[in-house]
């Protein structure tokens, strides 16, 4: 006789898989366009842990063209997200 093993998930696991938050386009020049955030409030990142920048979302994206080019984490939240900045 097997097992048989049935996987359930809570409403909010469900909503979770639902809205996943994307982080588009990737290379970016200008605008960062953030789909689906768990928050306003962003964060920006080096890849040595350095605040590069930081405020609320407007209209669902962020103005870009102020930072270096290279490559970048964001955190919306509790979403923790690359980017590269062109």
């Amino acid at each position: 006789m097997s097992d048989l093993h049935e996987f359930y998930y809570s409403v909010s696991d469900q909503k979770k898989y639902e809205r996943k938050t994307s982080v588009y386009p990737d290379p970016v020049k200008e605008a960062l366009t953030i789909q689906n955030a768990p928050s306003k409030e962003y964060k920006i990142f080096s890849m040595v842990g350095n605040l590069s920048l930081s405020g609320s979302l407007e209209r669902d994206s962020i103005h870009v063209s102020g930072l270096t080019k290279r490559v970048y984490i964001i955190q919306i939240g509790d979403v923790i997200k690359k980017f590269i900045k062109d």
